[in-house]
């Protein structure tokens, strides 16, 4: 049976009055929520998906009154929705708590399952810390962060083994969902950094950039040898992008936090997959946001990853 969901990522709610100002590719506009929100809610309700996933950094600043005001803007969408927690998602326990009892998950972190028209969706919590001191850690220690204890995020290890069993039990086509990417390109055309850096040279490794998850091989080889996943989603990095090896895809959506402001239009049909691209309608957010000088434009992606076709089997 078709259906049509769409992807968001990087939303960065947060409740206001917010003064915050900061950048990444380019100016970022939390402060702005809710006129990105609303925006986001036209733009949901033109596409008329079925449900709506959110692939992590649901809140900016994490709270229980962001998370709240992110939830008010979601709930408006017109169908059902849901999400995997990004870093910034997993700052303080209140909005994990949170998303655990919205959408009823029993285990250690962030990880579920939902069944939509004969596909499949495993929802991966990839943000869980792993500290040197204590093991994995469902909330970030800032003490242990700002020492430089924290070795970075990646998933539970019962996590991974629950995915690997879940999918001997799946028969039909699955996705997953998670806030980092599994894979990526081995080097992309930056202008500069994040935060305006200069680079040294037309093509940057995403290692210069942005750090790796852990466990992202053994989730990789986890995911390769169940031939009936074929197609991957994450954010986190705030570009768009697509990338396709060993059959499977794996699929970035840009934040609306900054520039571009889109999301993309999923519609299934006949094993295949058809992504579109869409950018809300906030000239004067594009406007305070994109930085001239520092010639991020490539993070909207060219016209093979704004407009792709995924083969499921």
């Amino acid at each position: 049976m078709p259906c049509r969901f769409a992807v968001m990522s990087d939303t960065h709610f947060t409740a206001l009055p917010s003064t915050y100002e900061g950048t990444w590719w380019n100016r970022t506009t939390e402060r702005f929520s809710d006129i990105m929100g609303e925006a986001l809610v036209t733009l949901v309700h033109k596409l008329t998906p079925d449900f709506v996933i959110h692939c992590g950094d649901f809140v900016g600043v994490c709270s229980q009154k962001s998370y709240e005001f992110g939830s008010d803007i979601m709930n408006r969408l017109g169908c059902p929705w849901y999400m995997v927690p990004g870093n910034h998602d997993t700052w303080c326990s209140e909005t994990r708590n949170l998303i655990r009892d919205q959408f009823d998950i029993a285990n250690n972190g962030c990880t579920y399952m939902r069944d939509k028209e004969n596909i499949r969706f495993f929802f991966l919590d990839v943000s869980a810390w792993y500290n040197e001191d204590s093991g994995i850690s469902p909330v970030l220690d800032h003490d242990a962060y700002k020492s430089g204890r924290i070795k970075g995020m990646g998933p539970f290890e019962s996590d991974i083994v629950w995915l690997d069993k879940s999918l001997v039990n799946t028969h039909t086509p699955a996705v997953l969902i998670t806030h980092a990417p599994l894979e990526f390109k081995h080097t992309y055309p930056v202008s500069t950094f994040p935060h305006g850096k200069p680079v040294k040279g037309p093509q940057s490794e995403p290692s210069e950039f942005i750090p790796d998850i852990i466990n992202r091989t053994k989730l990789k080889n986890i995911i390769e040898k169940h031939n009936n996943l074929k197609v991957c989603f994450a954010g986190h990095w705030h570009i768009n992008d697509v990338f396709m090896e060993n059959g499977i895809w794996y699929i970035m959506t840009a934040a609306l936090r900054e520039f571009p402001y889109e999301i993309r239009l999923v519609e299934y049909d006949n094993d295949e997959f058809r992504i579109t691209t869409h950018r809300l309608d906030v000239p004067d957010l594009v406007e305070k946001s994109y930085v001239k000088e520092w010639n991020n434009t490539w993070i909207e992606g060219d016209q093979d990853v704004r407009v792709v076709t995924c083969h499921l089997r």
